[in-house]
């Protein structure tokens, strides 16, 4: 059997001229992969990633790329700002060749599948939650089997699974998450991901979350953290440093252990790796003793997620940080002189374009990066479901973005907006006068978008 997985990324095909060719790694299909190859019923199956094919982003290439490879199985993750592209490519692959089994997962299908699958009659499969023991599974399923009538009724036996079987959607047992993360094989040490295509190590340690945050599903899907072992994460920051990689970003929710940072910078001191690595950390576990540990060991960029400073939306949206935690957090930060970029979230409950303005301004007179994004209502979440209840006014497709609240007006929304990115852009300018010359992540002609159409 032949299976390909297809990233699909979101960025414009001529962004990749005037910037480096290299992209990131389809980590989550890697993860994939490696399964299928460790595991003994699947494991001489051939697997094909088209992490090359997706780097100019183009639908009608991708499409030519998968059917030039004659899959049986064409699998891709998705998520909310994806969505759109990957149904497209779907449509025009299943167009050519219906015989190839469509096979989706992600976070954006998992938890609206029945709703994808009757939108979208060129997907066959949805692979629901964690995807690599199940992906595993439903291939030795499918091996079984000539044609996709007779593979229907056998699919009832993979957990976590949804498809079509005589005209109604079947949605399997729900399969638990994996609590032992070094069981799934590390797509980098398998060569499975090629990291000469990137220019940083992508690497998620941990998942789940042990917060309730009201916009997030990812507590959702592990309720508890789950970890792989540090070794694992030492092994894999060895090899890419090997083979020139100094930038490394942590997917976790949150890197907020300090006896898994303490474990990292111990590592990475006593090797001597020369790396610059991209954590995230919430505003209430900030405290002295953990990031004088960060600052001493390599270089750090923190993303902190502040998301608002309006006490009663903290409150709506299950953040834990109060106002006054988040200022000292700040001022903890700015005395170390540690590299920082704020989140803040727009369109939250009851935010005010006053209350969002005023926080951007503190945290750009503290010298801070910001990272302004608006709000996507991620189906699962529970912003997403009580939506109406907050007065919340959303796309009514996918990525789900918040364009009018009952605190906001659309004209203010895309004021804040603007607004965010000249704070931005003003910090950013600022530091390329103070150290007189520019960096390469900061470029002060950055196009946006718009989010309100076009």
């Amino acid at each position: 059997m032949k299976i390909v997985l297809c990233p699909v990324p979101l960025s414009n095909p001529i962004a990749v001229m005037g910037e480096s060719p290299k992209i990131h790694n389809a980590l989550a299909l890697g993860c994939i992969a490696s399964a299928l190859k460790a595991n003994k019923a699947t494991e001489n199956e051939e697997v094909i990633i088209l992490d090359r094919e997706a780097l100019l982003h183009n639908l009608d290439m991708l499409k030519e790329d998968i059917l030039k490879e004659q899959p049986d199985v064409l699998g891709i993750s998705v998520y909310i700002w994806n969505y759109q592209r990957v149904m497209h490519l779907c449509s025009m692959v299943n167009q050519v060749n219906p015989d190839i089994t469509i096979v989706l997962g992600g976070p954006q299908v998992t938890y609206n599948a029945e709703e994808v699958l009757k939108d979208n009659p060129s997907v066959d499969i949805i692979v629901r939650g964690e995807g690599e023991i199940t992906f595993c599974q439903l291939i030795e399923t499918l091996k079984k089997k000539e044609n996709k009538g007779n593979q229907r009724s056998s699919l009832k036996s993979v957990r976590g699974i949804s498809f079509r079987h005589h005209g109604q959607i079947i949605h399997t047992q729900k399969r638990p998450p994996v609590l032992t993360l070094d069981e799934i094989p590390s797509p980098y040490l398998t060569g499975v991901l090629d990291l000469s295509l990137s220019e940083l190590l992508e690497l998620e340690t941990s998942r789940g979350c042990p917060y309730r945050c009201a916009y997030c599903i990812w507590h959702r899907v592990h309720k508890n953290l789950c970890l792989h072992s540090m070794e694992r994460v030492f092994e894999q920051l060895k090899f890419a440093y090997d083979k020139g990689i100094k930038k490394v970003v942590f997917w976790d929710s949150v890197f907020d252990l300090p006896e898994r940072g303490k474990a990292l910078c111990d590592y990475v001191f006593r090797e001597g790796l020369d790396l610059h690595m991209t954590i995230f950390l919430n505003p209430w576990t900030i405290n002295p003793e953990y990031l004088d540990l960060l600052g001493k060991t390599g270089t750090f960029l923190i993303d902190l997620g502040v998301q608002s400073m309006n006490p009663e939306t903290l409150r709506l949206i299950n953040r834990s940080a109060n106002v006054d935690r988040t200022k000292k957090a700040l001022t903890f930060l700015k005395e170390r002189e540690l590299e920082v970029v704020c989140d803040v979230i727009l369109g939250l409950p009851a935010e005010p374009l006053k209350s969002v303005t005023a926080a951007m301004d503190l945290i750009s007179k503290m010298g801070f990066g910001i990272s302004v994004n608006i709000l996507q209502l991620l189906p699962g979440s529970l912003l997403y479901e009580t939506a109406r209840e907050h007065g919340l006014v959303h796309m009514a497709e996918p990525p789900y973005m918040v364009y009018e609240t009952s605190f906001m007006s659309k004209k203010e929304l895309a004021t804040a907006f603007r607004y965010g990115h000249y704070v931005q852009q003003r910090e950013t300018i600022r530091k390329i006068i103070q150290s007189g010359k520019p960096e390469r992540q900061m470029n002060p002609q950055r196009k946006f978008d718009s989010f309100f159409g076009g």
